[in-house]
């Protein structure tokens, strides 16, 4: 029953936000740009923009911006320019739900780009079209235009055009229950909006992502996507996407059964949404609530979000209403504008047409009468012998449709089949490849302690070491029986990744118990080259929420270990925190001898950079890149900023409830 009712609040989830907040000092810089300016080329684009500013807050003010954008171009006679407008007119008609204007005018568009070979433009009209058919449920022929868009952006390779298209691909395939195949989708935009810096349209795909792990029972790959959508709209300050995102963590902690978390962002969510008056937010946040509760028995809570649900559930109703009459108040306008000018053109011409008329329709009696006889005869003959080829033609058409039906089955065997032995083959690749990375840590890294040690017990074994050297060899040794112990430790954890794949157990933990932890363990080894190490994390920073303990004591352990490998005596290396209300960030920083930037950029990657430390130590190349994997897991990011000759600074964030959160959870309580 839980999982039907995510998969239901799912579709609602991935629908368009149709009542944002208006950008009216766009639109203000807009408006002076158009007053600076007299070339009409130049007024249609700025009037375009105008319309595109309007368009989800007041689609009916898009369309008289657009209206006026299409008669600037036509003056100008600048066809890229009057597509763009046409198209802009369009999208106005689409949010008022005034389908039938809005695809004349996508396909109008469509028409004056392929006239002047507008790829980028015909890339974003085929999509435009396709979103007319996903709004009347057509999905076939949705994504028949979707390709088109897909297979033409590839050709001119225009990235902004395929994340779109792929983004657009997800959502069709969202709708229609295929999560599979919209995860693909969803995962393929991914790297081109990072690329092309849409944080916006990052933040959506990887919500979506998580939304379809949700849906699917795997919770921990949900929470990972969802909280790193949560930290890029902190870092852009985006209240619409938090609401968005923070609503997500709420529905994942929910169908994983962890309800107390669950209230938690859902509160959270609708705090947001509330700051923004976002009407439709706050109406899904409220339903997503009444929910929660309903699921675990609180029916007092969950009257009291279903009363708010249904206040804004009549307001967005209402405002729908509207925005149909005013698609219907569009319309006539139009409709009564072409009417006077038709009417003007009329009265002009109508001495001249009357006065014409009078002369064809003599020519035209006689030309008839001539004609019905002829076609009289013709359509008696024709009509025989059109029955004939009727039944022909049907005949034909029955065996060609069994041989085509015949046809796709073997083609659909076949396309899984291969699908199939790709995904095998791509698996065995991969094994193969951790294959060789274990066996040359093996051979490279773990085979010289060992010679060290095979050749200590052949020099006792004869009684040729005396005791000053016994001692002094053995301390050499012991450091680097400690050294490889982790270094094994990393590559067991590394193998177990790879093969099967990290298993992240979350929990509630404190920062500052762990770092003193690894102090302690790595003091003797910083003495022995007179280092020092500061902890100044406070004992009351706070509790850090879904991560892993043993995963975050290994990631300090190497950052730690590796500031005592690159700095020399007399160094220091500090350990503190900076927190925020969704995330703590933890600094290793120490004073050694730096990295450059050329190296920093490869320094996460699997033993892309190997280099001895100060005193010859050796490294394996593979501490950093479990760190960088052990913090994702994790919902976090990890990072270096370096400068040769003065020092490091690793850095790293993890997900935090900080004061600011849980104040505001308890004001909500309180509320309640």
């Amino acid at each position: 029953m839980l999982r039907m009712k995510m998969i239901a609040l799912l579709h609602l989830f991935i629908l368009p936000y149709l009542y944002s907040v208006q950008d009216d000092g766009k639109i203000r810089q807009l408006h002076s740009e158009l007053e600076q300016t007299n070339e009409q080329a130049v007024r249609a684009d700025i009037l375009s923009d105008i319309s595109q500013a309007y368009r989800s807050s007041n689609p009916k003010e898009a369309i008289q911006y657009g209206n006026k954008a299409i008669e600037a171009a036509e003056k100008a006679d600048d066809v890229k320019v009057l597509a763009k407008a046409i198209n802009t007119t369009g999208a106005g008609f689409f949010m008022l739900g005034d389908f039938e204007s809005a695809a004349n005018k996508y396909y109008e568009a469509l028409r004056l780009r392929e006239s002047i070979g507008d790829s980028v433009g015909i890339c974003l009209s085929y999509n435009n079209i396709g979103n007319i058919y996903i709004s009347q449920h057509n999905y076939t022929k949705a994504e028949e235009y979707y390709n088109k868009a897909l297979r033409l952006a590839n050709h001119i390779k225009d990235k902004t055009s395929i994340s779109r298209t792929l983004n657009n691909l997800g959502s069709s395939s969202l709708k229609q229950g295929a999560y599979e195949q919209a995860l693909k989708y969803y995962k393929a935009a991914l790297p081109l909006k990072e690329e092309l810096e849409d944080k916006p349209g990052v933040i959506a795909a990887l919500s979506n992502i998580g939304l379809i792990y949700s849906t699917a029972g795997n919770y921990q790959a949900a929470l990972t996507y969802q909280l790193r959508a949560l930290a890029i709209a902190d870092e852009i300050q985006s209240l619409h996407d938090k609401t968005y995102v923070l609503r997500g963590l709420s529905e994942a902690y929910w169908v994983s059964k962890d309800y107390d978390k669950a209230v938690y962002y859902a509160k959270l969510s609708l705090e947001e949404a509330q700051k923004l008056n976002a009407k439709d937010h706050i109406r899904l946040s409220a339903e997503l609530l009444n929910n929660i509760y309903t699921t675990i028995g609180d029916f007092k809570n969950a009257h009291a979000y279903l009363t708010l649900y249904s206040q804004y559930n009549d307001s967005v109703q209402t405002e729908k209403a509207m925005m149909q009459i005013s698609s219907m108040q569009v319309k006539y306008d139009t409709e009564l504008k072409e009417k006077e000018n038709l009417q003007l053109k009329t009265n002009g011409n109508l001495q001249a047409k009357q006065l014409h008329q009078k002369t064809l329709i003599q020519y035209g009696i006689g030309t008839l009468l001539a004609i019905s006889v002829l076609f009289s005869i013709i359509a008696y003959r024709g009509s025989k012998r059109l029955r004939q080829i009727n039944k022909q033609l049907f005949i034909k058409n029955e065996q060609i449709m069994a041989f085509h039906h015949e046809l796709s089955e073997k083609k659909k065997a076949i396309v899984e089949q291969s699908d199939q032995l790709q995904k095998q083959k791509e698996e065995l690749v991969r094994l193969n490849e951790v294959k060789n990375k274990l066996f040359s840590i093996v051979a490279h890294d773990l085979r010289g302690p060992l010679v060290s040690l095979k050749s200590l017990l052949q020099l006792l074994s004869v009684g040729a070491l005396p005791e000053d050297k016994l001692r002094q060899f053995a301390k050499t040794l012991e450091s680097e029986q400690q050294n490889t112990l982790w270094l094994l430790d990393n590559l067991l954890i590394w193998a177990r990744s790879q093969m099967e794949g990290l298993n992240t157990k979350a929990n509630t933990m404190h920062i500052a118990a762990l770092v003193q932890e690894n102090i302690e363990l790595l003091t003797p080894q910083a003495q022995r080259k007179d280092i020092t190490i500061t902890n100044k994390v406070a004992p009351n920073v706070a509790p850090i929420t879904m991560a892993d303990d043993e995963m975050i004591k290994m990631v300090l352990r190497n950052l730690i270990s590796n500031a005592i490998k690159f700095c020399n005596a007399g160094d220091s290396i500090t350990i503190e925190t900076q927190s925020t209300d969704y995330f703590l960030t933890v600094i290793v920083q120490d004073t050694g001898i730096g990295i450059d930037a050329k190296s920093q950029e490869k320094i996460f990657g699997f033993r892309s950079l190997t280099t001895r430390g100060t005193a010859l130590e050796k490294g394996s190349g593979l501490g950093l890149a479990l760190c960088k994997d052990f913090i994702e897991q994790n919902g976090g990011r990890i990072w270096v900023e370096s400068e040769p000759g003065v020092g490091s600074s690793f850095k790293f964030t993890l997900p935090s409830m900080g004061t600011a959160q849980r104040q505001m959870a308890s004001k909500l309580d309180f509320l309640l």
